[in-house]
């Protein structure tokens, strides 16, 4: 697993593509497509200015993780299911690499590390269209401050690669080019750029039970326990991390004690989400909570299937809703022939 408002500025610096594909990939296409849409930026070797500049676009949703650019690392934020999110694993080994580059006791948990919301301006420095997904390098400036830089993923959808009008269009729900953008080179007060109106400020996430247990709806074997004296241990992917964590503007902030390396997870009611869209579910919800829907059954799952939801979110919402399943051979098998995947039949066994 792995949340200010501000202004930001973005554009692109320079589109890079490496073809591992033979000719006719759809993913050159894309790359073209994109780096004909947009005119990147080119930030100093150093990252304290901009060069030259491309074209601004404004963030369109909130929740942006970026980190100060004398940071060695940046971080990696993920558009999906309609939010931006991070993921505690992914961003754990940039972190963790990131802070073996500095001196002394510092880490990457030094550097400020702030959440921008929707109506940032941002500079795009580079697009990558890699296996899975597109990826954008952004930069930004806001309050003349300090810059700030990272990335932001856009996973490929059941793994096939969009065509470029349909990857333009998910973009668009995140990015959107700046009206009026005049692309001209910097010549005076480089990587300062106008500064938005504020967003107004989110609202207040409840706090999160003590002591609890997150379980991963992806791979159960995977959890996160939240003691009361705010301490955690953390089971992912065979290795166990243990650490403090504190709650701050709708998000866990996890400090994993062997490399006092920081981590957040964002809360979103019940659950904790991961930017690759891994959803991790609070385990031993009470009985009033889960009554507070209707009872979900074998035919809302089989639904949910056929509309094409993911098995993370049709196992998040077993997890937080009251169940009347029928796991009987037949009733399991059906599901099945219906095309309810392996996944979400043992987490319906799980949670009858």
């Amino acid at each position: 697993m792995r949340t200010v408002a501000c202004s930001v500025a973005a554009v692109v610096m320079s589109s890079s593509f490496v073809a591992n594909g033979q000719a006719g990939d759809p993913r050159n296409a894309l790359q073209q497509r994109l780096s004909s849409q947009f005119s990147l930026t080119q930030v100093a070797r150093d990252r304290i200015q901009i060069v030259r500049t491309g074209t601004s676009v404004i963030l369109q949703r909130d929740n942006l993780l970026m980190y100060s650019s004398t940071c060695p690392s940046s971080p990696v934020s993920t558009y999906k299911n309609g939010k931006l999110s991070q993921s505690l694993g992914h961003n754990f080994l940039r972190d963790l690499g990131g802070s073996m580059q500095m001196s002394g006791n510092a880490t990457t948990a030094s550097c400020p590390q702030p959440r921008f919301a929707r109506g940032t301006k941002l500079w795009v420095t580079k697009i990558d269209v890699q296996r899975d997904a597109v990826v954008f390098q952004l930069y930004c400036t806001p309050d003349n401050s300090i810059p700030y830089y990272g990335e932001l993923r856009f996973p490929f959808e059941k793994g096939s690669v969009p065509t470029p009008d349909q990857a333009l269009a998910k973009i668009a729900e995140v990015l959107t080019v700046e009206a009026d953008n005049n692309v001209q080179a910097t010549e005076q007060a480089p990587g300062r750029a106008p500064t938005p109106a504020p967003a107004p400020p989110p609202a207040a996430v409840p706090p999160v039970k003590l002591p609890s247990t997150y379980v991963s709806a992806q791979a159960q074997a995977d959890q996160l326990q939240l003691s009361g004296d705010h301490t955690f241990s953390l089971q992912e992917a065979g290795q166990t991390y243990r650490g403090t964590f504190t709650q701050n503007d709708g998000r866990l902030e996890l400090t994993i004690a062997e490399t006092n390396t920081k981590t957040t997870a964002t809360i979103q009611g019940n659950n904790l989400t991961d930017s690759s869209g891994q959803t991790w579910v609070l385990r031993g919800q009470s009985a009033a909570a889960a009554a507070g829907g209707a009872t979900l059954q074998n035919e809302d799952v089989v639904k949910m299937a056929k509309a094409g939801f993911d098995d993370g979110t049709i196992i998040a919402k077993i997890g937080s809703s009251k169940c009347q399943f029928d796991t009987s051979t037949d009733a399991l098998i059906q599901l099945k022939d219906s095309g309810v995947s392996a996944a979400v039949i043992r987490a319906i066994v799980a949670g009858k």
